[in-house]
């Protein structure tokens, strides 16, 4: 290849890389707009609790939601057996097979993430108020479906200040994203990237087709593929699936 073609593509890898980089760290650090769609689901409480409560309420659906998209954005896998790798600053999963697990084990992932981390995100501190708040123990279902996931929380938690005892205990989230519509294509995807020799033009027609962005990069001397889930609705985040041989 002659010098200046070769300086070209260099060029060409450095600036995807670079926009790759910006939006893992746009991500990570916050800066794109979250978006939650909630059900209306109305806090019944006395007003001297309310305070309390809304911020709990707050909290656990903006860990709700972080926790859908923090799993999508390391790769589908929170505690599985699958390899790892640390790819700018991240430890995310690597596929070297297109087995990224059921619909069903996505949503025991999630749900188990959120029940085992609640009561260490979302606990409000009381003790100028004289009120007692008691925590029971937090009960998740969710449901993925092609385009958004559903997250039922039923936890027990009770605010009492003298002769007056109260509870509150449903939470309702609706996060708009691709998840389970990921679920189904990404698969293709993979065992086509994993093919040798691989086929460029099958792979860019495989993605275009489904809003998917394919890149290359060396990770340790290792080549990897970076999949690149583009949003498909406003305030939606990108998900990234990485995948080596």
């Amino acid at each position: 290849m002659p010098k200046k073609a070769q300086v070209t593509a260099f060029i060409i890898v450095g600036v995807v890389l670079l926009i790759i980089i910006a939006l893992v760290l746009s991500f990570r650090f916050g800066l794109f707009e979250k978006k939650i769609v909630e059900e209306e689901v109305e806090i019944h409480i006395s007003e001297e609790f309310k305070p309390f409560a809304e911020n709990i309420k707050k909290c656990i659906e903006e860990f709700a939601f972080n926790t859908v998209m923090n799993f999508g954005y390391t790769g589908f896998c929170f505690d599985c057996q699958k390899s790892k790798i640390e790819f700018n600053w991240i430890n995310v999963t690597l596929y070297t097979t297109n087995e990224i697990g059921t619909i069903e084990d996505w949503q025991a992932q999630i749900s188990d993430h959120i029940k085992n981390n609640l009561q260490k995100q979302c606990v409000v501190n009381t003790s100028a108020s004289g009120i007692k708040v008691s925590y029971g123990t937090p009960d998740v279902k969710t449901k993925i479906e092609p385009t958004r996931v559903f997250v039922e929380i039923d936890w027990p938690i009770s605010f009492e200040k003298g002769d007056v005892k109260e509870e509150i205990n449903k939470f309702t989230i609706n996060v708009h994203t691709r998840l389970g519509e990921l679920n189904s294509i990404l698969p293709n995807l993979i065992s086509e990237i994993l093919k040798d020799p691989v086929c460029v033009s099958c792979i860019g027609e495989y993605a275009s087709k489904n809003d998917l962005i394919v890149q290359s990069a060396s990770q340790n001397k290792h080549k990897i593929y970076i999949i690149l889930a583009k949003s498909r609705t406003e305030g939606e985040q990108p998900y990234y699936v990485y995948v080596g041989k």
